[in-house]
C-alpha cells in the first residue's frame, strides 16, 4: 500500500491543497453529518395533532422532539396557543410554550 493513503489519508498525501479544495472537503464533511428528518405517515401526523390540541385544552404537559439539519432538540412546556398563519421554511406552525 501507499505511504500516501496511511495516517490522515487525503492531508497526509498532498501537502498543498488549493482553499477551494479544502472549503468543498469541509462542507462535504459537515453534509455528511447532517440528520435526514424522520418520515411521519398520516396516522402518526394525527396523533401528534391530538397531542398538541390535547395539551392546550386540557393544560397538559408534551414533550416535542424538533429535528434540525445537525442537532436534535427537546422541548418540554405546554401548548397555549397555535398559529397557524405563521409560516417558516422549517414547520408549517409555531407553537408557543408555557413552561
Amino acid at each position: 500500500m501507499s505511504k500516501k493513503l496511511q495516517g490522515n489519508g487525503l492531508f497526509e498525501s498532498s501537502r498543498m491543497m488549493l482553499p477551494e479544495h479544502k472549503e468543498a472537503y469541509i462542507l462535504h464533511q459537515q453534509n455528511l453529518r447532517k440528520n435526514p428528518p424522520p418520515q411521519l405517515d398520516d396516522q402518526e401526523m394525527e396523533r401528534i395533532s391530538m397531542l398538541i390540541a390535547e395539551s392546550m385544552q386540557l393544560r397538559k404537559e408534551v414533550i416535542l422532539v424538533l429535528f434540525g439539519e445537525f442537532n436534535v432538540t427537546e422541548i418540554t412546556g405546554v401548548v397555549t396557543k397555535i398559529d397557524l398563519q405563521q409560516k417558516t421554511s422549517n414547520s408549517p406552525m409555531a407553537m408557543i410554550f408555557a413552561g
